[in-house]
């Protein structure tokens, strides 16, 4: 008789911290969670839109999954270290050439978020020359390139309040 109420307190107690370890680590499997963001590298090249369409598909519990976008130094030193982790040289970052503005060289976030509050440019950069889709070089420094060129890339799900 003992042992069965062992086991059932045990048993609930299993439950109980596999559902508190889910609601707190919702990122799913594979994806690496960073000051409440979750990030996944995905090594198979692919060109820009063909890479935001691949995040957009992992969007799960209500969250859109969206090439990565930097906020700011804190979010650019996360990713830069998880890029670096790679070992690739280019790695596609959702930052793309504004179509509505035209020929200048006004750059978005493919989720939508501010772009003006934070950008890491390499010297030189953004060039232009029909290189509308925005990089990570060498783990730091942003550079555009056609968006046509097959790279890895970090797709992104902003964190929720657990």
């Amino acid at each position: 008789m003992a042992a069965n109420w062992l086991y059932y307190v045990a048993s609930f107690g299993v439950i109980f911290i596999s559902l508190v370890t889910a609601k707190c680590s919702d990122c799913g499997l594979s994806w690496h969670r960073t000051n409440g963001n979750c990030y996944l590298m995905v090594e198979e090249p692919k060109s820009f839109w063909n890479a935001e369409a691949y995040c957009q598909r992992l969007s799960r519990l209500g969250r859109e999954s969206h090439l990565v976008s930097i906020a700011d130094q804190q979010e650019e030193d996360a990713v830069e270290a998880y890029a670096q982790l790679s070992g690739h040289s280019t790695i596609w970052i959702g930052y793309e050439k504004d179509p509505v503005v035209g020929d200048g060289l006004v750059y978005r976030w493919t989720d939508g978020s501010p772009s003006v509050v934070y950008e890491a440019w390499a010297g030189g950069e953004p060039s232009g020359n029909g290189e509308d889709c925005g990089s990570l070089r060498n783990g730091h420094q942003w550079n555009d390139r056609g968006c046509d060129n097959p790279y890895p890339f970090i797709c992104e799900m902003r964190g929720k309040n657990v």
